[in-house]
């Protein structure tokens, strides 16, 4: 036997070496241990010496709970065996975490276990601490190490794991309620979400917005106070996570403005609102759950006030037949409950009649509503009114109606109602007061002619007119003078109320006297004219017939030129007498003179002058016509051919010509002439025109030469057109 001291003195342990038979081991194995007091006895056999492995705990391990983890010895042993061991960290399984040694397990965490001899296994007990995290399953390990009377087996670390005991936090969302709403766009909204606990861990959490559901109903659709998701908030939906630790987190939701006044059913004030969910669930697939789930219900407290209430005025034209007419009833901002509204004739505010059997022009009108609804969210509703228009001239009238927000149906508390402010409908007049338009006549000196006027038009008022009589040119007629006749004694007619159309009045005819005299006179007239209340005069012309042998003065004609340089205008002008009507007549002339034809009238001035102005490309022949029937002579104006020419040179000894004359007069004669010596001659460069008026032509000359040229167009006799020239060209024939 040898003892290995320096080991010893480096270990703690004393190791011996044994030498010798084998039948002798045993024993002084035995009494080296019973001399150090390392074991009562020895092992049975130096062959026996036993293996050591850890096991752990049996079933679930729970927070402040022992876990008891074996040591199991492969063999029995004579002697005590002893091991060493202590709570390590592991790596923690996938879902689990690391325990802490400080946290979650209480001292002891390390010591000695002792196999008694005889006895194949130890215990050895860590108690786990006990707290209120919500947190994953923990896992940690213990080892062994050191064994004395045995050596280390597979294996020699053992995990256990403290599964967590704690029930997963609840979320609360905050704030409840949300102000303000605003009136347009969309406003984001913080909310903050707060766990009930610290949690141990990462806790995750789905949120998402739903529908208010004031009914506590799924099935049924939104009502009144219920928020929906696009109109009233905009749907959102997250996950939010709370590292562990941490118990609040935020989010946003986007609310919606607008002008709606909003509420629940009944009301309890104008800031009532309207409600969505916001939902809090366990994110999908998580186990365990990391939240309890549940709703918390999110007022948008409204910030709109209770629309007032307005029945507009409407003016619309009476018109000719029945037509319905709407008249607005509005509201200041829209609500989200339909508003019902009673609809009464205001009588103080009408005027119109809706008798049948009443006077004519009445049955203006006739109600058709009683009831009206401006439907949620709008802000326009209409109560109609039967307008039946008529042909009666009369005054503007009105119609006035009351609209009240039915409290039977609940309108009444969400809309306000003004003063008695009564709608009113203008029915405005649109037919023309009656007119009586006097007939027409005419007589010889020495006669008494009727004056009557024929009515057009009817009227619920009657109308009083007054009669004028006086001398006046009029359809062509000089003015009678005030000796040619004698207006009635009286002067005034009366249409009454209601009379019809085509009904001629005065009853008994004015009576005008027309003078008989000896002069010769022409055909005069007198205008009947007239004026009132009530109702218009359309003038009538009384004509006295030429007398006497009257002979009407021819009228005198004249032209500005008889003759004009190419197309263009000419005046004819000429004297009648004073204040008559003349006609112009004429025609184009031809090889055939063809019959005149009347062009245009004109009025003569009070000196009985005249003047006419016609544009013409070929002669023409003109005559005048007095309002008495008296022609003029006849006066012909003939054209000029008025031909452009041009003469150029491009090229050495040419010239370039061109003519154009009245493209009317095809196949006219073109003569070129040349101004030398002072006078004007012919030269051999002639032709005619075409279709279009035109001749042109290249002719050679000597180079370097200088011309001046003319070209001459002739005419053509049978439409009075006149030979011309042109103007003068001067050009040089090039090089």
């Amino acid at each position: 036997m040898r003892y290995r001291q320096a080991h010893a003195a480096k270990s703690g342990s004393v190791p011996f070496a044994l030498r010798g038979p084998k039948s002798l081991r045993g024993a002084l194995l035995a009494a080296v241990a019973t001399a150090i007091g390392l074991a009562g006895a020895a092992p049975a056999s130096a062959d026996a010496v036993p293996t050591l492995t850890i096991e752990p705990p049996a079933g679930t391990l729970t927070e402040a709970a022992t876990a008891t983890f074996t040591v199991r010895a492969s063999a029995t042993s004579t002697v005590p065996i002893t091991v060493n061991w202590k709570a390590v960290d592991v790596t923690p399984a996938a879902g689990h975490g690391a325990a802490s040694m400080t946290a979650d397990l209480t001292a002891p965490l390390s010591g000695t276990a002792v196999i008694a001899a005889g006895a194949t296994t130890a215990t050895i007990d860590i108690v786990t601490a006990a707290d209120l995290l919500h947190e994953d399953p923990e896992d940690f390990a213990v080892e062994i190490s050191d064994p004395t009377n045995a050596t280390l087996g597979t294996p020699t670390r053992a995990t256990a794991t403290i599964t967590d005991d704690d029930t997963a936090p609840t979320v609360a969302i905050t704030p409840v309620a949300v102000s303000p709403e605003g009136s347009s766009g969309i406003r984001q909204q913080t909310f903050t979400a707060t766990l009930s606990g610290v949690a141990g861990k990462t806790v995750k959490a789905d949120w998402a917005t739903a529908a208010g559901d004031t009914d506590n109903d799924p099935l049924t659709p939104p009502t009144y106070g219920d928020a929906v998701p696009g109109k009233d908030f905009v749907a959102g939906n997250g996950t939010l996570a709370f590292p562990a630790g941490t118990t609040t987190q935020t989010f946003t939701v986007g609310i919606i403005g607008d002008t709606i006044d909003e509420g629940p059913v009944p009301r309890v004030d104008a800031t009532d609102g309207e409600v969505f969910d916001i939902v809090v669930s366990p994110v999908a697939g998580e186990s365990p759950a990391s939240v309890v789930g549940g709703s918390t219900t999110i007022t948008i407290t409204d910030d709109d006030a209770v629309p007032t209430v307005t029945f507009d005025n409407l003016t619309v034209p009476e018109g000719g037949d029945s037509a319905a007419v709407l008249l607005p009833i509005k509201l200041s901002n829209g609500s989200d409950h339909p508003i019902a509204f009673a609809i009464a004739e205001n009588a103080g505010a009408t005027t119109a009649v809706d008798d049948v059997a009443g006077v004519i022009g009445d049955n203006d009108y006739a109600p058709l509503s009683t009831a009206a609804t401006i439907g949620p969210e709008m802000t326009t509703g209409y109560a109609a009114v039967l307008v039946n228009g008529d042909a009666t001239n009369e005054p503007d009238e009105t119609v006035g109606l009351e609209a009240t927000a039915d409290p039977a149906a609940v309108s009444a508390t969400f809309v306000t109602q003004a003063a008695a402010d009564p709608g009113t409908l203008t029915l405005k007049n649109d037919d023309k007061a009656p007119d009586l338009e006097i007939n027409s006549d005419r007589g010889q000196e020495g006669d008494t002619v009727d004056v009557i006027g024929t009515v057009t038009g009817i009227s619920q008022t009657g109308a009083n007119l007054t009669l004028t009589f006086t001398g006046a040119a009029a359809d062509g007629h000089r003015a009678a003078s005030g000796s040619d006749f004698t207006a009635p004694s009286s002067t005034t007619v009366s249409i009454p109320a209601g009379t019809l159309p085509g009904t001629e009045l005065p009853v008994t005819a004015l009576q005008l006297r027309l003078y008989d005299d000896t002069e010769p006179e022409p055909a005069e007239s007198i205008v009947v004219a007239g004026s009132g209340t009530g109702g218009t005069v359309t003038d009538g012309v009384v004509v006295i017939d030429a007398n006497d042998d009257y002979q009407p003065p021819k009228p005198t004609i004249s032209a500005s030129s008889t003759r004009i340089d190419g197309p263009g205008s000419v005046r004819i002008s000429g004297k009648v007498g004073a204040g008559e009507t003349v006609q112009l007549w004429g025609a184009a002339v031809t090889a055939t003179a063809q019959p005149l034809k009347q062009l245009a009238t004109a009025t003569a001035d009070s000196t009985g002058a005249y003047t006419f102005t016609r544009t013409i490309s070929t002669g023409w022949r003109f005559q005048t016509k007095s309002q008495e029937g008296a022609t003029s002579n006849e006066v012909t104006v003939r054209v000029m051919q008025d031909p452009a020419f041009t003469a150029t040179s491009g090229s050495k000894g040419k010239l370039s010509l061109r003519v154009t004359g009245d493209p009317k007069l095809r196949g006219a004669a073109v003569q070129i002439q040349r101004y030398s010596g002072g006078k004007w001659s012919n030269t051999s460069w002639r032709g005619t025109t075409n279709s279009s008026g035109v001749w042109s032509s290249t002719v050679s000359a000597k180079a370097g030469s200088s011309w001046t040229l003319r070209a001459r167009v002739g005419g053509n006799s049978s439409v009075a057109v006149d030979a011309g020239y042109s103007a003068t060209r001067k050009v040089t024939v090039k090089k």
